[in-house]
């Protein structure tokens, strides 16, 4: 029996409704948000002529009629496929860490609204009248990333930078294993030659690899290293090269406005100053200023400036790296260490897309073995202090051995361009970073109940939760630290820049960023009644049901027993036989 024609159509639709609806059961997709975020460009025109109409304030000098006819093409074919991503929102969360439904129909042309924009006074006078033209690479990378993100950082770089001050962007695919869905892409990057050069790897290299491999492609004067998910504001350049021309061993870094595009959420900063402890861990603190330009210890990872001669004289950076970890260190430290100096700068700022999840370098391998691994080249070339060096090699702890070639150039390196003082790099520069003296160490090797800690740390809002390990073991891994140790001041550091703070949490105890200023994280221990005394509440450290630190009552019956394996560095350094 064959069905009326119009029959046919109804059911058919139906069919193709009741497939959405299981497609849309299944991955369990709360469709509410995605409306929440994409109707309003929605409801824009799908017509090719007007389907990326530019803010007529912007300045397109770059763009040919092939660009442009390929630019509208793609924003259509963009608009309608997000109405089918927006289906599968979690899904593609999961996978690429975007909303790729919102991603995909943002405009290429615009500047960055007024109300995600952090507005400074100390900016708004600054004219940058030192400031020369002077020829940009901007050079970025991605893996398997959505390419509208990608493109939105390219066109945001070339409407916001004017043709004196830009002398090229280059773009590397590191071996992308994601198909372009549009077919549209590759021929857009390749229409906005000679502005913009793509380069694409046939083999993943890794994060690490493929930032020294584009960083090596530039031929500017200065070359400006980006996230391939970012946004460019007004006068980005200015701040950076009022830093880079005026002193060409410096590393200039804009201040990085983290946009949660999931939540939807963003987050400003007036500024974030980070440092490093001797084992390369990062920490970051908010910075109070003006506006005005200050040093940090390294770089939040992201984007920054440096003078290609400088660059080249440095070896670059990452050589020997892998996968994705401690690159931000190296550019610090090697800056710091060779004679120059790195310079956060808040009237340079750059809004970057905040994947769900965690880059890992290489699909499918996790982060720390690399971050490990990528620490112990950078401290083992650049270390001048060999007993700060001996004790950060107890932090390295890591599987196999690592680049030796690569740490014997960089210490050829170091004694061409005369460079050292990490002692006095943690003591000047960095002054909150300990750097475990023996006349500041009232124990090391803390142990509770004879039994040492376990940690659980969640480092972007450094806090974690302590519980007790099986046994004080040699093992040095990410999760057991058994340097625990007290200082002069009173607090008890987990790790160089990490101390137990019952102010936040008692029970369970909980361990933030050390804050220098004793309060809730002064502690006095009695080594006679092995107690440890939390200020002078008449609280002393404990242990709960779940093995967890706590604080309880100092007259509790079975309160936890509290001691030092060593007294010092120096005395764990000689009875494991690395110190005579």
């Amino acid at each position: 029996m064959r069905y009326p024609k119009k029959l046919r159509a109804v059911i058919f639709t139906l069919a193709c409704l009741l497939l959405v609806f299981n497609i849309n059961v299944f991955f369990n997709i709360k469709a509410d948000t995605t409306i929440e975020l994409t109707e309003g460009i929605r409801k824009r025109s799908n017509k090719l002529d007007d389907a990326d109409e530019p803010d007529f304030n912007l300045n397109i000098w770059f763009e040919s009629p092939e660009s442009k006819m390929l630019r509208e093409k793609l924003v259509y074919l963009l608009n309608h496929g997000a109405q089918y991503k927006s289906i599968l929102t979690d899904y593609y969360l999961n996978e690429t860490g975007y909303n790729e439904a919102y991603i995909d129909t943002l405009p290429f042309l615009r500047n960055i609204p007024e109300n995600m924009t952090r507005k400074l006074e100390f900016c708004d006078n600054q004219t940058y009248r030192n400031v020369v033209p002077a020829k940009i690479s901007v050079v970025t990378h991605y893996f398997n990333e959505p390419l509208s993100l990608v493109l939105r950082t390219i066109y945001s770089c070339l409407i916001h930078t004017p043709p004196e001050y830009l002398h090229e962007i280059v773009v590397l695919d590191d071996g992308s294993t994601r198909p372009d869905e549009t077919g549209m892409f590759v021929p857009l990057f390749r229409s906005l030659y000679p502005y913009v050069r793509y380069v694409r790897n046939e083999v993943p290299t890794g994060l690490v690899p493929a930032r020294r491999q584009v960083l090596t492609m530039a031929t500017g004067e200065y070359v400006f290293l980006v996230d391939s998910h970012s946004e460019f504001h007004k006068r980005w350049y200015l701040p950076l090269l009022n830093i880079t021309q005026s002193d060409y061993k410096s590393v200039a870094a804009p201040v990085i406005d983290l946009f949660y595009h999931y939540l939807p959420k963003l987050l400003f900063y007036d500024g974030v100053r980070v440092d490093m402890d001797i084992f390369l861990s990062w920490r970051s603190s908010p910075y109070r200023g003006k506006g005005e330009p200050y040093h940090s210890g390294a770089i939040m990872g992201g984007a920054y400036m440096i003078a290609r001669r400088r660059l080249v004289e440095l070896d670059y950076f990452g050589r020997g790296f892998k996968g994705y970890g401690g690159e931000n260190m190296e550019v610090g430290l090697k800056t710091w260490s060779c004679g120059g100096k790195v310079w956060i700068v808040p009237c340079s700022r750059i809004l970057h897309y905040t994947a769900k999840r965690q880059p890992v370098g290489l699909k499918g391998r996790p982060t720390k073995p690399f971050t490990h691994y990528n620490s112990r080249i950078l401290g083992e070339s650049f270390f001048d202090d060999e007993r700060i060096l001996k004790i950060a090699r107890i932090g390295w702890h890591q599987q196999g051995d690592v680049d030796e070639s690569a740490i014997e150039f960089n210490k050829k390196l170091v004694e061409k361009l005369n460079c050292g003082g990490t002692r006095n790099f943690f003591k000047e520069i960095m002054p909150s970073i300990e750097i475990f003296d023996d006349d500041d160490c009232i124990g090391y090797k803390m142990a509770v109940n004879h039994k040492c800690l376990r940690f659980h740390l969640d480092r972007q809002v450094g806090k974690g939760i302590v519980t007790l390990a099986e046994t004080c073991s040699e093992v040095y891994d990410h999760e057991i630290y058994n340097h625990v140790r007290m200082t002069s001041r009173g607090d008890i550091r987990v790790q160089g820049y990490l101390c137990l703070d019952p102010g936040l949490s008692k029970d369970p105890l909980s361990v933030r960023f050390c804050s220098l200023q004793k309060g809730n994280q002064e502690f006095r221990y009695d080594p006679i009644q092995s107690k440890m005394f939390w200020r002078n509440s008449g609280l002393c450290l404990d242990v709960n049901d779940e093995q967890q630190l706590s604080i309880s009552p100092c007259n509790k019956p079975d309160l936890a027993k509290v001691n030092f394996i060593y007294k010092n560095y120096s005395e764990a350094l000689r009875r494991k036989g690395i110190i005579s």
